[in-house]
This record gives C-alpha cells, structure tokens and sequence, in this order.
C-alpha cells in the first residue's frame, strides 16, 4: 500500500485498512504494524481505542494475531507462486525484506520460502528481487542513509522523489526514520535538491505528492515554511500562490497545531495535580525534564507514541483526552 494514498482517518476506512492489510498477507500484530504503517496504528487507537478492538471490528482474532501458531496455514496452504505473490505484495509496500526484518514480522513467509526455494535469497531471486539490495548488513542509521543517496549521486543514478520511492522502499525507510522529509535528507547530504528532482523546478505534482508524503508519515505541516523544507515551501508558494492553497490542492484538511495542544492540557493536569516537570520525567523513564519541557511548549519534533502512553498514565488520564483534542 502506498505511503503516497492520503488517509483522512475514519472508524471504517481504519476497519477497511486493516482488512486489505490482512488480505495482502501482511503482518497484523501491533509491532510490525507500527513499524511498516505507524499512521494506521495510530490513527486506530484515536479513533476505535486499541489495536485490538479494531482487528476485532475488521474480523480477526487478537488472541491468534499475537499467537500465530493457534491459527496456522492449513497443509497445502503454501506453494512457490503463493510465496512468489507474498513477497511481491510486500516489495510493492515498501516492507525491508532483509531476513532480520522477516523473522520478527513474517516467520511463517520465511519458513516456506526456505523449505519451497532451500533459502530466502532464492525465493527474491525467483521474483527478481536483488538480494543484496534488501539484505540488511548493517542497521539503519542516518549517516548510512545519507552515504546510500551521496553514492547514488556520484553514480549518476536517478534520485527524483519518485523514482527512489518506487526504486528504494529500503532507502525511503530511513528517510521517513531520520529525516523530516526526503528532500531534507537530499540537503543534508551536501546535494542542491532542485539538481537532482525532476519535477522541482516546473512540477505541480512533485509538490502534491511531497506534501501528501509528509502528511502520511505524520510530520508537522505548520513547521513546514520555517524548517529544512524551506524549498518544499517556496515551491508551493510558485505553483499555487500560497501554503494553505498547496494544502487544499493536496486535498488535506488544514491542520491544526497538535503540539500546543497537547502541551497545554499536560502543563493542565500536571499543575492540578501537584506534579512537577522533574517529577513527571521521572514517572516516565527520564533521567531530566527536558522532553516534557519541550512537549508543554509544543516545540519537540518527534515523540515516540510509548513516551506519550507513559505520560497519559503517569498523570492517571485516558490518552484520548490528553493527545486527541476535538475541535469545539
């Protein structure tokens, strides 16, 4: 499934997303979810309240999702094209193939994989997969990333925005990990962007699909005019007059500035109940009370979704009423 489909979040089309997920043949249980489309998962637990009560809605069994061996593929289930499809399907969503990533979220594809094509690499190679290009040597990081896109410029390779997108899922991944934008990763490389991006300099449609990407992965579209996409920002403005006008051809909602929100209703409770800044860092695992500092003004940048659990129960609050803040 593409990053790239805009998702104006509902009960039914999260239910929707996660039948198609299933059907697929993609991994359902809440850690492969939250690493390949952490905008579902998300999206799930503000608008249904759990992951599981949302499989429930979409027809399937939480207990055999976290449990597989109580539902196992019937005998016969398997056969080389099946897996063939499997692996193509996953590819096609940007999923890392790398056999580390498989064993946590995919063991049962791996094992017939192996026991049908005698090893993973012979099953990518039977779809046309360059095994070297998936395998994981080494983890992740932000400068592998930025070595991966400074060689692919020296090679001369492409490194358009959508031709990485559908070339690398590998190398997108890092991007959305460690970066708040692919251009923003292109920059921090030492590379012009508008060099190296077919469409920067006359595309309407570069700057649709950019924004609808930074919308999906969940970046702050207010930081968008005064962070590293300032390029991004001016382009916008070439093409549709204004940021609001990009927003609106993009078909997005105007977003409003969760952060603050958030920082005003913690800084709330908090104060009612007597804690302090110190005291609530404490409470959830941190040694000073900069990250909660930084989440009450609304200026963090990222927040893992278990340091906000953490605070929610910290301060004996339901996560709903402190993190998704309806509009009056």
């Amino acid at each position: 499934m593409s990053v790239f489909r805009r998702n104006r979040w509902t009960r039914e089309k999260i239910i929707e997303a996660i039948r198609e997920r299933g059907e697929a043949g993609l991994p359902l249980h809440a850690r492969a979810v939250q690493a390949d489309r952490g905008s579902l998962y998300t999206a799930c637990l503000k608008y249904i309240g759990s992951w599981d009560e949302g499989l429930r809605l979409a027809g399937f069994d939480p207990e055999k999702i976290r449990y597989p061996q109580a539902n196992r593929h019937p005998r016969g289930y398997w056969s080389r094209e099946k897996i063939m499809d499997k692996i193509k399907q996953l590819h096609e969503a940007g999923v890392p193939l790398h056999t580390e990533h498989m064993k946590k979220t995919n063991g049962k594809l791996l094992a017939a994989a192996e026991a049908y094509f005698d090893s993973w690499k012979a099953a990518l190679d039977a779809v046309g997969i360059d095994y070297d290009s998936v395998r994981r040597t080494t983890e992740w990081t932000r400068d592998r990333a930025l070595l991966e896109i400074l060689r692919a410029y020296v090679s001369g390779e492409d490194l358009s925005f959508d031709t990485i997108r559908k070339s690398r899922p590998d190398l997108m991944h890092a991007v959305k990990r460690f970066f708040e934008s692919y251009e923003a990763a292109v920059e921090a490389a030492g590379i012009d962007y508008s060099s190296v991006s077919k469409l920067a300099r006359g595309g309407r449609e570069q700057v649709l699909a950019e924004i609808r990407w930074l919308y999906e992965i969940g970046a702050d579209l207010h930081r968008i005019p005064r962070s590293s996409n300032r390029s991004l920002y001016l382009r916008a403005l070439s093409h549709f007059g204004s940021w609001q006008a990009a927003l609106d051809a993009a078909d997005i909602e105007t977003p409003v500035n969760p952060g603050l929100k958030w920082g005003n209703r913690i800084a709330e409770i908090r104060k009612r109940k007597g804690i302090s800044r110190d005291q609530l860092a404490r409470l959830i695992g941190h040694k000073t009370d900069q990250q909660v500092r930084a989440i009450e003004r609304g200026i963090h940048q990222r927040v893992e979704l278990s340091a906000l659990l953490k605070i929610a129960e910290a301060l004996e609050e339901p996560f709903e009423k402190l993190f998704f803040i309806k509009e009056e």
